[in-house]
């Protein structure tokens, strides 16, 4: 007997080992992570001091470098906030820009941009009311550069209500017209007039049954696009993918498709695992926009879904 207590007594102290010794890793990885932080807070900040100074005469960045910096200030200055909103809604802005021969842009040219995405975001929040917040900014190159020399560049920003809700199921009543703003179908139909499918399942996406994360803005934003095609699945009895997609005969459908409460739901059911699937192993998931898209043949039409998937790093660190 005094043996076995002797060996739990040392099994405890070891344990007590393993456990000081996770606890001591986890505070050096907040440690780190802080620092990272604040790291990157410094980076942003003596960026905005150059847009602002005289310094970005003559000086050039490379396309994907500019990319960080604008971004990064867009998020740091625009989205610096508790991210607790609910009904996000994407905007978008494109340029045609110009670059230098090694894919470059002047500092110039990347205040002229800067201050043109700062505009369009500053411009659309006025026609907003006053509970709406910005959630996320992000710029990227579509494609590569053209035979001219030109980039396309988009900037996406969502914005929501202030305040949170957690989703509940698709229920009974829930008859929607795939997409187009048609509203309801079925019994329902000609109710709710300028909203959809898509909609409704974007706003459940973005709102899941958990508590809101809190921190200040977002870094390294990257957006992923899932395809339908990208996600078979033999079990689903409303068609062939973890995505909404529909097909048939003609030129157009007699009517347009009509999701019920319960193919709503088996979409809302694969939602963790295509958000988890795509998520790099840096980031954390922010935001989804669900855009309907639609393909006119000859012979046969398709209507269907594409999910854009926003991740990005969280900066903890909040400004003075």
């Amino acid at each position: 007997m005094k043996q076995l207590i002797k060996l739990t007594l040392i099994s405890i102290a070891l344990l007590g080992l393993v456990i000081a010794s996770c606890t001591k890793e986890g505070n050096n990885t907040e440690t780190r992570q802080s620092a990272t932080d604040r790291k990157v807070e410094r980076q942003i900040l003596a960026f905005k001091q150059k847009l602002n100074s005289n310094l970005k005469t003559g000086e050039t960045m490379t396309v994907d470098s500019a990319v960080w910096y604008m971004e990064g200030l867009l998020n740091y200055d625009k989205a610096n906030n508790y991210h607790n909103f609910k009904n996000l809604i994407f905007k978008k802005d494109t340029l045609q820009l110009p670059t230098n021969n090694n894919n470059s842009m002047s500092m110039i040219q990347i205040s002229s941009v800067y201050d043109a995405y700062e505009a369009f975001i500053e411009n659309e929040m006025a026609l907003l009311d006053t509970t709406y917040g910005v959630d996320l900014v992000d710029i990227s190159v579509l494609g590569s550069i053209l035979k001219d020399g030109t980039i396309t560049m988009v900037m996406t920003f969502s914005t929501g209500v202030n305040g949170s809700i957690n989703y509940t199921l698709f229920g009974v009543t829930d008859f929607w017209y795939w997409g187009w703003n048609l509203g309801k179908c079925g019994a329902y139909i000609g109710q709710n007039i300028g909203t959809d499918a898509a909609d409704k399942l974007q706003q459940k996406f973005n709102n899941p049954i958990m508590a809101p994360i809190v921190y200040g803005w977002n870094s390294d934003v990257v957006m992923i696009e899932a395809d339908p095609i990208q996600y078979p699945d033999i079990n689903n009895q409303y068609g062939d993918y973890m995505i909404f997609e529909t097909s048939g005969i003609g030129e157009e459908p007699t009517e347009e498709p009509c999701l019920d409460y319960n193919e709503l739901n088996y979409y809302l059911s694969k939602f963790d695992y295509i958000k988890n699937y795509n998520k790099p192993s840096n980031k954390s998931f922010k935001s989804i926009y669900v855009y309907d898209d639609c393909f006119l043949g000859i012979s046969y039409w398709i209507r269907r879904y594409y999910y854009e998937l926003y991740y990005a790093t969280p900066i903890t660190s909040l400004p003075d």
